[in-house]
């Protein structure tokens, strides 16, 4: 009897051992790498479906090449100057919230709004500090692109110089601020002039870019970036 016992409750711990060895694996949902895009109507994406934004369209091309990025989340909005985006990232970030990567275009509202330029190179001194808190690898997780020009839109060529001159001068500053932190820009203004010779580089608006030249953004951008989603 006590030996029969015994074997019931050794069979009893095998079929339990066998059981845990062969269960289902948990899926890790924490999988891939997460990114933060900052800035304003250029990376919302306005007058442009959720899909053709660039960060969205970055991450598809990224996932193509095997690279997963779990999520995005962009902070910004059609009509923000630097300021308006520090607001908004002490607002909607905890102190402590950190992602893998993270992006930085922010300046072409404070040229229009014909803000100060020395004002808006102290705001992008804290744009980037804020950007490099909350990246996991400091400044090594945070890249930036320039400002477009948004001249080439039809309805603004009649001041189409004038508007290049003012945003290169913003776009020096740009340069020379993300260089302090180490941080690389990448230049997605050349491409935006093309939209000069080409309107379906400007979505239906008739200002911002379509969903068209945000592809190029991205095309020229991805061999540059993939080394933040690794």
């Amino acid at each position: 009897m006590k030996i029969q016992y015994t074997f019931q409750v050794l069979l009893v711990v095998l079929v339990c051992i066998f059981f845990q060895c062969k269960s289902v694996p948990v899926p890790d949902t924490k999988k891939g790498v997460s990114f933060l895009a900052l800035g304003d109507s250029y990376t919302i994406g306005q007058n442009v479906s959720e899909d053709n934004r660039w960060p969205n369209q970055l991450k598809e091309a990224l996932n193509r090449d095997g690279l997963k990025v779990r999520d995005i989340k962009i902070i910004a909005k059609t009509g923000w100057r630097t300021d308006d985006l520090i607001s908004a990232i002490n607002y909607r970030l905890d102190e402590t919230e950190t992602y893998d990567v993270v992006s930085v275009l922010i300046g072409v509202n404070n040229q229009y709004q014909k803000k100060s330029i020395t004002t808006y190179e102290e705001d992008l001194k804290v744009v980037f500090e804020k950007a490099i808190k909350h990246s996991k690898k400091g400044a090594k997780g945070v890249f930036a692109l320039n400002i477009p020009d948004y001249g080439s839109a039809p309805m603004l060529h009649h001041k189409a110089e004038q508007v290049a001159v003012e945003i290169d001068e913003f776009n020096t500053v740009f340069k020379k601020v993300a260089s302090t932190y180490k941080i690389p820009v990448y230049d997605i203004n050349t491409i935006s002039k093309q939209a000069y010779s080409n309107e379906s580089l400007i979505a239906s608006d008739g200002l911002h870019p379509s969903g068209a030249q945000y592809k190029l953004w991205v095309e020229y951008m991805l061999p540059f970036v993939k080394q933040y989603f690794k």
